[in-house]
């Protein structure tokens, strides 16, 4: 397997190189792929989510509240605006700006 960044790809001696690997991996009868990065919504979310992977940051009261949360069939930007109990809060990573144009934006991924 390689991995080039896509806008690589076409370089010529990224392409020279992508080939005479990808030659010799099938000489040897080797699977032989190439790789590039994620398409950018794709990858926009995963940066998204990857602050939440770290339960141990986030108060724990908070986190038990969203657990128990129904949140099935809501659109992300739905889901910000429900108020969960102890003084109405949000997650810091779901308020103000970054959920201001998420309905608008879910609903196209969703529709």
């Amino acid at each position: 397997m390689d991995v080039k960044p896509r806008e690589r790809l076409t370089s010529p001696k990224a392409a020279f190189t992508l080939d005479w690997t990808g030659r010799a991996a099938q000489s040897r009868g080797w699977r032989y792929e190439v790789w590039s990065e994620p398409p950018a919504a794709r990858l926009e979310n995963l940066r998204f989510l990857s602050g939440y992977r770290r339960d141990w940051l986030f108060d724990s009261t908070l986190l038990a509240e969203l657990r128990q949360a129904d949140f099935d069939g809501l659109t992300l930007g739905d889901a910000a605006q429900i108020p969960l109990g102890h003084g109405n809060r949000r997650p810091k990573g779901l308020r103000g700006a970054g959920t201001a144009g998420m309905r608008s934006s879910m609903s196209s991924i969703t529709a």
